[in-house]
């Protein structure tokens, strides 16, 4: 386990190191529902939550109307969706999908010990991000530790696993100095058959977006519908480790995106 000054963002990574950090959880009703403001949340790290399931991952490079995301919380087929940022951001020369949300629907979308974990939201609320492991472990980014990345840098609280397709999580303050604003992305949790969800959504959305499935590992691969965004060039040309064999770009969004297995840190 990776261990950090003790701060207060350096106890929210330590809380981090000590969970199994997967997208999973049980699916909501269409009571729980909620839709964020289309000009940009309001952050909560308090907030309880009911838990659901990540099915789809969806964006696009402008923002989405409020008529769009009212008419898709209506759906029979969509159970619970979290309106946030989506964008490919550089950082130590590889582009990272990254999110910006509100903690108090994003953060249902993600494992019950992540969801529960007050302080490791509370970070990301006070402008600080989490990264996946498995970039923050090929990377050996440095907890606790500002590195540059897109327009600005960013201070990595911790390491947690959220949803399938997404590598790092900062909020919306922080996505708009990054340069990954709030509102053009979806993640939704789908109520039946996911093939019928997807053609309502698309008929809602239009063909702009990229759709994706995130799906268990033994689904068949199957291609996205839309355009790939671009992603956000840094300002600041980091050094990265010379001996560190850099693998292909993860940054390009995926055929599929799978469920990770889970991963203990003890």
């Amino acid at each position: 386990m990776r261990a950090a000054p003790r701060t207060a963002t350096a106890a929210a990574a330590g809380a981090l190191g000590m969970l199994a950090l997967t997208a999973c959880g049980s699916r909501a009703t269409r009571a729980s529902i909620e839709l964020p403001p289309i000009s940009g949340p309001t952050p909560s790290a308090s907030r309880s939550v009911t838990p659901a399931v990540p099915d789809l991952l969806i964006n696009q490079a402008q923002p989405f109307t409020e008529s769009q995301v009212r008419r898709l919380r209506h759906l029979d087929e969509v159970s619970r969706l979290a309106l946030i940022g989506y964008g490919l951001v550089w950082v130590y020369g590889e582009q990272i999908p990254t999110a910006t949300v509100d903690p108090a629907t994003y953060r249902a979308f993600t494992s019950a010990d992540t969801s529960d974990a007050t302080a490791v939201w509370k970070a990301v609320t006070d402008g600080s991000a989490l990264v996946s492991h498995s970039v923050g472990e090929r990377d050996h980014l440095p907890l606790d530790a500002a590195v540059p990345a897109g327009w600005a840098t960013v201070r990595i609280a911790g390491l947690a696993t959220t949803v399938p397709g997404i590598d790092m999580v900062v909020s919306s303050t922080t996505g708009k100095q990054i340069g990954v604003s709030f509102g053009n992305g979806l993640v939704v949790a789908v109520e039946g058959d996911s093939g019928r969800a997807t053609a309502k959504i698309r008929h809602v959305l239009g063909a702009a977006p990229v759709i994706r499935r995130i799906a268990a590992s033994s689904d068949a691969l199957g291609p996205p519908s839309g355009p790939l965004l671009p992603s956000v060039t840094p300002t600041i040309t980091p050094n990265p480790n010379p001996n560190r064999v850099a693998p292909g770009a993860p940054g390009a969004p995926a055929d599929l995106v799978r469920t990770p297995s889970p991963v203990r840190h003890g």
